[in-house]
């Protein structure tokens, strides 16, 4: 694990600007707030999750092993 002081710092590392790291995170942040309104319904969402059931996380989900479960979420744009 590595430690940055700021996200501007993780996106120099990372070679990407703040507003791509902004516009991830609130994607995954949106993913989960759905995911929390439909988590009694393991098929709630349209993209497969891992291990099974379906989940809104686009990102991973398009591969097959989306998240179903989303910790310590913030909004993206904090």
């Amino acid at each position: 694990m590595k430690f940055y002081q700021s996200g501007e710092e993780l996106c120099k590392d990372m070679n990407i600007s703040v507003s791509t790291l902004e516009k991830t995170h609130q994607e995954h942040f949106e993913a989960a707030k759905k995911q929390e309104i439909t988590e009694k319904d393991p098929e709630g969402g349209p993209y497969p999750a891992y291990p099974s059931g379906k989940t809104w996380d686009e990102p991973s989900g398009k591969t097959g092993v989306g998240k179903k479960f989303f910790h310590n979420i913030l909004d993206g744009s904090k």
